[in-house]
C-alpha cells in the first residue's frame, strides 16, 4: 500500500519529524497534560474521544507517558536515520500505537511534537500500484475516526469487504476491496434508515444510498472525525465528505466536483 501523510498543502513543512531535535519532556509536562485533558472534558461537551484521552492521562503514570514518548521519539529517529520517508514512518508509528492522536496534548510540550502532529492531520491513503486502496490498516483509521461497529467479510477473490455501521444517521458505511479490476476501489453508503416493524418482523427503508466506484484517495481526521473520498474524472475531482458529527447547519454528507 503507498501511503503518503502529508497532504499538497503541507508539503512545504519539509524534513524530519524528529531530525536532531532533544526529547525535551519532563515529569511537569505529563503532569500538564493530564490537568489539559481535565479542562478539555470540563470546558466541552463530553463525547468518546475526549474521555479516551482523559482515562488515558488519568490512568498512566508520569513515568510510563514519559517513557512512552522516550521510545517513539527514539524508534522515529532511528527510522528516519535508516532512511525511512515519512509516509512508511508513520504507518510504523500508527500500527505500532493506534491511538497515537490520543497523546497530542503531549506531543505539543515536546519540541518535535508539533511536527508530528502536522504529519499526523489528516492521513492520507492513495491507491497502489495495482489500484488497490482498502486493507485492513487503512479501514481501521477510518474506523477510528468514525466510531461504529466494525465488520471484515472475506471475499469470493480472497480479498475483503469491509463494513462500518455508524450510530448517526448515515447507519452503514461500507468501503469495499474491489472486486474487479476495472472498477477500483469502491466506496459505498447506506443510511438514514427507518425501521418500519411488519408482521413477518423488522424491515429496513433505506433513504439513501451511494456508490462511487474507483475512488483514488481517502483523506482521514480522526481528531475531528471526519473523512474525505476523492474520485479523479479527468479534468475534475469528486470529493465526498463524511463527518461523524454535524457542524452547525451543515449535513453529515457532503460532495462537490471542482475542476483540477
Amino acid at each position: 500500500m503507498y501511503i503518503n501523510a502529508m497532504t499538497a498543502d503541507r508539503l512545504e513543512i519539509g524534513g524530519a519529524i524528529v531530525g536532531d531535535k532533544p526529547f525535551g519532556l519532563v515529569d511537569k509536562d505529563a503532569r500538564f497534560a493530564r490537568w489539559d485533558a481535565r479542562k478539555s472534558l470540563r470546558w466541552q461537551e463530553s463525547e468518546p474521544k475526549l474521555n479516551r484521552r482523559l482515562n488515558l492521562f488519568e490512568s498512566t503514570p508520569n513515568e510510563d507517558l514519559l517513557d512512552k514518548m522516550r521510545k517513539l521519539h527514539t524508534s522515529v529517529a532511528e527510522m528516519e536515520q535508516s532512511g525511512l520517508d515519512e509516509c512508511v514512518i508513520l504507518r510504523a508509528l500508527l500500527t505500532e500505537t493506534p491511538d497515537l492522536n490520543d497523546y497530542r496534548l503531549l506531543f505539543r510540550k515536546a519540541p518535535w511534537g508539533e511536527k508530528l502532529i502536522a504529519a499526523l492531520s489528516p492521513e492520507t491513503y492513495r491507491q497502489d500500484e495495482s489500484g488497490a486502496l482498502w486493507d485492513y490498516f487503512v479501514v481501521g483509521r477510518i474506523h477510528r475516526a468514525l466510531g461504529g461497529d466494525f465488520k471484515e467479510f472475506e471475499r469470493y477473490d480472497g480479498r475483503f469487504s469491509y463494513q462500518i455501521d455508524t450510530q448517526k444517521d448515515v447507519l452503514r458505511f461500507d468501503p469495499e476491496s474491489n472486486g474487479r479490476v476495472n472498477d477500483g476501489p469502491t466506496f459505498h453508503i447506506r443510511g438514514n434508515r427507518i425501521e418500519k416493524k411488519r408482521e413477518s418482523g423488522w424491515d429496513t427503508d433505506q433513504r439513501l444510498a451511494m456508490d462511487i466506484k474507483n475512488v483514488t484517495e481517502v483523506r482521514i481526521n480522526e481528531v475531528t472525525g471526519r473523512l474525505e473520498v476523492f474520485k479523479d474524472m479527468s479534468e475534475h475531482r469528486l470529493r465526498l465528505i463524511y463527518q461523524r458529527e454535524v457542524i452547525g447547519s451543515t449535513h453529515q454528507i457532503e460532495i462537490d466536483v471542482t475542476s483540477k
